[in-house]
């Protein structure tokens, strides 16, 4: 992934990269390379991403995640498909 805004969302939440993981369920090692850019996050852990530093998923990875792909999984996650 080039471009996310994993890091500035997470100072601007106050939050460490360790304290990100636990809130996500991940390390801190992988909050750091999802942050770098060098490993890319699944749709799961941008979802909760976005939700442990309170921002929308397009604010965090656009354009990396297309809003119709967005959409399409909010729409599956209600239904209890995934």
């Amino acid at each position: 992934m080039k471009s996310n805004k994993i890091k500035e969302y997470r100072r601007k939440a106050n939050l460490t990269q360790e304290e990100l993981g636990v809130k996500i369920g991940m390390s801190q090692e992988a909050v750091a390379q999802y942050e770098s850019g060098s490993r890319t996050p699944n749709i799961f852990i941008a979802l909760r991403i976005s939700k442990a530093l309170g921002a929308s998923l397009e604010s965090i990875f656009a354009p990396w995640i297309s809003r119709i792909e967005i959409i399409k999984i909010r729409i599956e996650i209600k239904r209890g498909e995934r």
